[in-house]
């Protein structure tokens, strides 16, 4: 499954996606026809994929409801991901996102958050959550421009919500 905007791909992860991350991340970057990158993943997304892989075959998670890997178009270069967590039986999700370095600056963050959003409120899910520190300026933007209030904060963290129909 994947969602298309302008400049990007957004790809749901498969477990056999994450299995050659974990495994063969070659294979990944070959079986998928993308440009290798030593900026993607990044370790978060590797400590991930493990429990995704294990939700997954457990059957624990609807298709999409974990990463999606970015592809810059027309290159064919993983410039990120966003990862979806589910939580209160579905219908609440927390979104977090993460550009590799080099693509960082050029909307790419803002695409794809808001392209997964609107795929997201497809589903049951009524809340799309995310937090964020309060120094990062650009991750403040991007949740700001696609729809977010701030709804809480905890020491520098500030939490957001969006809710679906809400804009």
């Amino acid at each position: 499954m994947f969602l298309e905007t302008k400049r990007l791909q957004a790809h749901a992860m498969t477990q056999q996606d994450a299995q050659w991350l974990i495994n063969e991340r070659n294979r990944f970057f070959q079986e998928n026809h993308l440009i290798k990158t030593t900026e993607w993943p990044g370790n978060g997304l590797l400590a991930l994929l493990p429990f995704y892989t294990e939700a997954v075959e457990a059957k624990e998670l609807e298709a999409g409801f974990g990463p999606w890997y970015l592809i810059e178009k027309p290159i064919r270069k993983v410039i990120g991901n966003v990862n979806l967590k589910s939580a209160d039986k579905g219908e609440q999700v927390e979104i977090g996102y993460t550009i590799v370095p080099s693509a960082r600056g050029k909307g790419f963050a803002q695409e794809a958050v808001a392209a997964v959003s609107d795929w997201v409120f497809t589903r049951k899910v009524a809340v799309i959550t995310a937090q964020c520190d309060q120094s990062n300026l650009p991750s403040l933007r991007v949740l700001k421009n696609t729809g977010f209030k701030i709804y809480g904060r905890e020491d520098t963290i500030l939490f957001f919500k969006k809710v679906r129909n809400s804009r």
